[in-house]
């Protein structure tokens, strides 16, 4: 049976997060190269369409942080004799929950596994010796554009802060052990106090300005709101440090952004994080808070880091070495 050459099985935005950005710029650089390849956007699965898509492929590729999902890839992948490559986008460690048994039974069964940081890779590499660290960060081909009325919220912003700080949150995220995911609400509590300093927080659906508005949590002129789909790239760019504090991560994508920018980071210690950026304990206010100190009597100073590798290039050479590998 003729089957096509590769499949890449994902989502993209909407709705805005690390997998669906990650998945879109992949997609959009495989264009740019002319790499030929099938996508399915599993927003829409249901079991017959993934089977009748896997069965004609010979190698895919799933991006997904769903455990049950994975599993069941590489399960059809299995039987279809189809070569499996799956991508867990979070950090892959080792807890009680049953989900994390069955995200590492789908590792252990794959032919590919790829993980993103130097903590998961390394818990990894011992249940399937083909695991790989690769990079979650694709740069943009495409220009985006942020709409006039944020521009300007940002701007007058700007102007009215001695420095301008940026942090974003796909959704308002509580973790296993009932903490909030990204810190969002203890970072508008710290720049309430700190009003010469400008904060923007990326919320793109809009959770939590509903959540800040149900606990009525007061917001200073210093903080600025950007609810509603909008690329962070941008707001990136008119920013003069992005701060991370979040209690779980992957390889953020965000973070591989502004040091491709140039951008100061601070994020916080609960995985390894790349060379170059101030790095604060986790839940700790006081540690932020004067790791935010640092940065912004340090902020003429240049600092050491080295630019992102780009994950969309590795993958590319990856796909090609798969084909290579296992033709028709």
């Amino acid at each position: 049976m003729y089957k096509n050459a590769f499949l890449i099985i994902g989502k993209t935005p909407p709705p805005i997060g690390g997998v669906s950005i990650h998945t879109s710029r992949l997609l959009a650089l495989c264009d740019d190269k002319n790499f030929n390849y099938k996508f399915y956007n599993y927003e829409n699965f249901n079991l017959l369409t993934l089977f009748s898509a896997i069965r004609l492929t010979r190698v895919a590729h799933i991006h997904c942080n769903n455990p049950l999902l994975l599993l069941l890839f590489v399960i059809l992948c299995k039987m279809l004799k189809t070569k499996s490559i799956i991508t867990i986008h979070g950090n892959f460690k080792p807890h009680k929950s049953v989900l994390y048994f069955i995200e590492a039974f789908a590792l252990y069964l794959s032919d590919t596994p790829i993980l993103i940081n130097k903590n998961s890779i390394e818990k990894a590499i011992i249940m399937n010796k083909n695991s790989l660290l690769f990079s979650s960060f694709i740069p943009p081909i495409m220009n985006e554009q942020l709409n006039n009325r944020m521009k300007n919220k940002i701007e007058l912003l700007k102007t009215n802060s001695d420095m301008l700080f940026c942090t974003n949150a796909f959704d308002y995220s509580i973790s296993r052990d009932g903490k909030e995911v990204y810190g969002i609400i203890p970072l508008i509590k710290l720049f309430n106090q700190n009003i010469n300093l400008g904060l923007i927080v990326s919320d793109p659906k809009g959770s939590y300005l509903n959540y800040i508005k149900r606990i009525k949590l007061e917001l200073n002129q210093n903080i600025v709101i950007l609810d509603g789909g909008h690329p962070f790239f941008e707001v990136l760019k008119k920013s003069d440090c992005f701060i991370r504090n979040t209690t779980t991560d992957g390889d953020s994508i965000s973070i591989k952004e502004a040091l491709f920018l140039g951008i100061r980071v601070i994020a916080s210690n609960c995985v390894d994080r790349p060379e170059g950026v101030d790095i604060f304990m986790l839940e700790d206010q006081i540690s932020l808070s004067n790791t935010i100190t640092k940065v912004v009597n340090n902020r003429y100073i240049s600092r050491k880091y080295k630019k992102p590798i780009n994950g969309g290039l590795q993958l590319l050479q990856l796909y090609r070495q798969k084909l290579n590998q296992y033709p028709r």
